[in-house]
């Protein structure tokens, strides 16, 4: 099994717009 990095890679590969606000959400809210 890939870890979630690598699902999120392959997502981001497949849907770049979602993906790349999703990711953006994210590292905001790791950040904080």
């Amino acid at each position: 099994m890939l870890p979630n990095k690598g699902a999120n890679i392959g997502t981001n590969t497949l849907k770049s717009s979602d993906s790349a606000a999703e990711t953006f959400l994210k590292k905001m809210f790791d950040s904080t």
